[in-house]
């Protein structure tokens, strides 16, 4: 390979050289660490630049390693010692500016350079490298799929793993362009940012040449590959494919995926008034991936549990067409301009969040998409923002542990909720105007928030200044309660008050709409919305005055406002009885997120929830909030119920009595729903809350006679779920049944089911087993296998196993030593639940501050809190 690219390279480089003149300033000695500091990434972004990374793959050398060789050409401003960031590989050589040389160091996390071989202007570093293919599915991870043989590749690296691929500068500031290579067995296809210039064929391979993209930051380089499945289609001048594993490929919706990507694209344009920046858009459904999906670019991955091999409902699509484009936006907002440190992440993924679900209901079938925003993300938000974990939406990172830490609730939902709020605040064509202003100035660039809020205030011709610090630089979340009287049939005076999470002071300045509502007709109807700024502890309202007195007071309808409401004690009883004669469903939602909320803080009983809840279901016509009500009563709720042995007889007695009401309230809804996509969730929340031996029976006769559960076909899909809830309740013919779906399904989906239904058994010593071969023996199962086993171990009924877990403490610092992904999925482990006992345990090892990885410490202290929550509950409750 060539030392410089061109003669126009070298003639640039003696300008810049003559142009920067001679510095001492030298970059600081790097900590030993996993991570890359903040500290040092600026100061390495303050000496290179024009970064360019020549990639050669070869990844025909079997099934545990890949070797590959990179040219990295940069500007130095300053000639200094520097590090190359590289975990976990294997260096066989290194050329510095033509000189080969062994006056490197390498510890197995970054390449030092000594400043004798580099030189002030541009230099070239080669180095040939080998490293192991991934099991935990961060870098570059292969897949081995048990139903057909083949073998699957792709990669990982948000916030900072591609140097797990190749050695680089791995950091979002210093952007570069890439032109790669790739040796791959013949029956592959690759793909990486930019669609192949040249493929070329050999006796049982092919090489794929790809031409130098344009500038991108490393975290959403990729390359993928393997005998993928592949559909291909057209927007415009930008060809389309989406690609997924073959076993899997009869299930994936890949009409309804395309469609939704073109509606996306239509969307974007118009409203970012800006092209899309790059030359193609691939899709992809990868095996074992760790989160949703991720924004590579060009080059987009998604988890495969998106696919459905009973058919998906219309929820369900909707809710992997958010991911699509969510996903999409990136591609403008992150990788055309990206923020310049993690401390700004939240921006990036709020944007994306809060886009998804306008596009989605203005540009798709799914107008409705407001009330999920309502529902799942930002009732995310609620929750994180209220632990003791909380932080504000922008806060400092220190390094890229902490980066990995705050992909949170409060990053995507408390600051997309934010930016809707900003949206209304501003007029939404202001919004959009910044929007627009901000992509044309900063087009591949990095950015820091005061970027992004300066293009939307010269657009609005708003400051922002005080709304940012409040909002932004601030936790917790605030609660606005109306307060009126009436006269004669109208209002005579509105009020709302704010008030401040406990233990916090803030109060923000909020534009929320105010609904009136009255009954009438039998149906509880809006008869008054009014637009409000809210600022300070008391609003008066003068416009509502002379309105007719309602029956009904919502302070944030339309939700608009990033904030929980109080009810009055005439609105509460009315929607205690007649929550479903609420013609509004997104307001039907909210008022029953609210009683939830209430119920959470222990302001109200878990007895009136229930029968709350199933005045609600018994009603309900919406899947949506049908979701939301059981979700809360199957999983949230059932996390905070009484159990066996550690409860009153009368809280024992009144859990039996629930069970028992809300099977059959499902059972019934099951046999007599017609709407498909509805049964399956009543199907599921069945299986949720399913104890009696009469939903067991039931149960066995669906596995062993194909009992169709009131109509519904179940799928393998189905059939595990219903193996796994027979064997956390004991069931004696769990073992053989397990044994049984083990032959229908060889799948790697189906190999993670079984792993659970094994561990989810209330058995300890098969417990321990387990746990005890994910502790030890790190190879015997992937890590998506792994976190089967542990999220699956202690269902929440199985309490008191989960105390008598005695080990934990000591495994879990065992196993932090040598995997820090798997602490983090160990620390789900926490024995404990409504234990005073075991609740102080966990405080005491918290205190002596044990070396964990930040985000198990963070789990930890979640979970202390979460069990301190139930034991409120229970005192209110029983």
């Amino acid at each position: 390979m060539k030392i410089f690219k061109s003669v126009k390279n070298v003639a640039l480089m003696g300008l810049f050289a003559i142009a920067v003149g001679c510095s001492s300033s030298q970059l600081p000695k790097r900590e030993m660490s996993n991570e890359l500091s903040e500290k040092y990434a600026t100061a390495r972004d303050r000496i290179v630049d024009h970064v360019q990374y020549d990639l050669s793959f070869d990844l025909t050398k079997g099934k545990k390693e890949y070797e590959g060789e990179v040219d990295i050409y940069f500007n130095l401003k300053t000639k200094s010692r520097l590090t190359i960031d590289f975990r976990e590989g294997r260096v066989a050589a290194v050329t510095v500016n033509g000189r080969r040389t062994t006056d490197f160091e390498y510890n197995k996390k970054f390449i030092s350079l000594p400043e004798t071989f580099l030189q002030q202007g541009r230099n070239q570093v080669t180095v040939k490298f080998a490293h192991p293919y991934s099991r935990d599915g961060a870098g570059l991870y292969r897949f081995e799929d048990t139903e057909d043989g083949r073998s699957y590749v792709y990669t990982d690296f948000e916030p900072y793993d591609a140097n797990r691929l190749f050695p680089l500068f791995d950091q979002p500031d210093l952007k570069a362009r890439y032109q790669v290579n790739v040796k791959a067995p013949k029956d592959w296809i690759v793909i990486t940012s930019v669609k192949e210039s040249e493929v070329k064929k050999g006796r049982d391979y092919k090489s794929w040449t790809f031409p130098l993209s344009q500038k991108f930051s490393s975290y959403i380089f990729s390359l993928h590959a393997g005998p993928y499945k592949v559909w291909t289609d057209k927007v415009g001048n930008v060809p389309l494919r989406l690609l997924a594993r073959r076993s899997l490929a009869k299930y994936v919706p890949h009409k309804h995926f395309m469609k939704i990507t073109k509606q996306g694209f239509k969307f974007f344009d118009e409203y970012f008034d800006y092209p899309y920046p790059f030359v193609k858009y691939d899709q992809l459904f990868v095996p074992d991936f760790n989160s949703g999906a991720m924004e590579n670019v060009a080059a987009v991955t998604y988890t495969e549990r998106y696919i459905k091999r009973g058919g998906a409902t219309r929820r369900e699509l909707m809710r992997m067409s958010n991911t699509v484009i969510h996903e999409l936006a990136h591609m403008w907002f992150g990788n055309l301009v990206t923020m310049k440190w993690w401390d700004d992440l939240w921006l990036n993924e709020s944007f994306a969040s809060y886009m998804a679900y306008l596009m989605l209901a203005e540009g798709t079938e799914y107008t409705d998409s407001w009330i999920y925003f309502y529902s799942k993300l930002k009732g995310w938000a609620y929750w994180e923002d209220q632990l003791v974990t909380t932080h504000p939406i922008m806060g400092e990172v220190k390094d890229t542990g902490q980066a990995f830490a705050i992909f949170d609730g409060i990053t995507y939902g408390k600051g997309a909720s934010s930016l809707k709020q900003l949206d209304y605040y501003l007029g939404g064509n202001n919004f959009r105007d910044g929007v627009r202003a901000y992509f044309k100035k900063y087009a591949y660039k990095n950015t820091k928030l005061k970027d992004f809020i300066g293009s939307l205030s010269e657009a609005s011709k708003v400051d922002l200044d005080r709304w940012s610090k409040l909002w932004l630089t601030t936790s917790s979340v605030n609660t606005l309660e109306a307060k009126y009287q009436c006269a004669d049939g109208k209002v005579s005076q509105f009020e709302v008050l704010q008030t401040a999470q406990d233990g916090f002071k803030t109060l923000r300045p909020h534009k929320v709409q105010i609904g009136l509502f009255n009954k009438k007709n039998g149906r509880i109807e809006l008869s008054r919305a009014q637009a409000v700024h809210i600022d300070g502890e008391k609003t008066i309202v003068g416009d509502l005055v002379g309105a007719d007195c309602p029956d009904l007071v919502y302070p944030n309808y339309g939700d608009y406002g990033y904030v929980k409401a109080k009810l009055d004690a005439k609105s509460l009883a009315l929607i205690e009885s007649d929550i479903h004669r609420v013609k509004d469903t997104l307001a039907r939602l909210m008022l029953g997120e609210t009683v939830w909320h209430m119920t959470e803080a222990a302001q109200y009983s878990m007895k009136d929830y229930l029968k709350f809840a199933i005045n609600a279901l018994e009603h309900e016509t919406e899947e949506s909030l049908v979701d939301a009500i059981t979700y809360n009563v199957t999983r949230w709720g059932k996390n905070y119920w009484p159990y066996e042995g550690e409860a009153t007889e009368e809280a024992r007695s009144w859990r039996k009595d629930a069970v028992k009401k809300l099977e059959a309230l499902f059972w019934k809804k099951l046999r007599t729903e017609k709407n498909i996509d509805f049964k399956r969730r009543w199907f599921q929340a069945y299986v949720d809350v399913a104890e009696t031996r009469i939903a067991q029976n039931r149960f066995l006769n669906v596995l062993q006679k194909n009992w169709r559960l009131g109509g519904l076909k179940v799928d393998q899909d189905r059939r595990w779920s219903i193996v796994k809830r027979l064997s956390a309740l004991g069931h004696p013919l769990s073992a053989k049944l397990i044994q049984a779906e083990r032959k229908r399904d060889s799948s790697s989906r189906g190999k993670k089911s079984l792993l659970s239904a094994q561990v989810i058994a209330p058995n300890f010593t098969k417990k321990q087993e387990l746990i005890s071969s994910v502790l030890k023996e790190k190879s015997r199962y992937s890590f998506s296998e792994a976190k089967s086993i542990l999220r699956s171990a202690f269902p929440s009924h199985q309490r008191a196993l989960k105390v008598q877990n005695q080990s934990f403490y000591e495994d879990l610092l065992a196993i932090s030593k040598v995997d820090d992904s798997r602490t983090i999925e160990f620390a789900r482990l926490v024995p404990l639940n409504c234990d005073s006992a075991a609740n102080d345990r966990l405080s005491q090892f918290l205190s002596t501050e044990p070396k964990l990885p930040f985000k198990a410490l963070k789990r930890l202290k979640v979970r202390r809190q979460e069990d301190q929550k139930c034991m409120r509950i229970h005192k209110r409750s029983f």
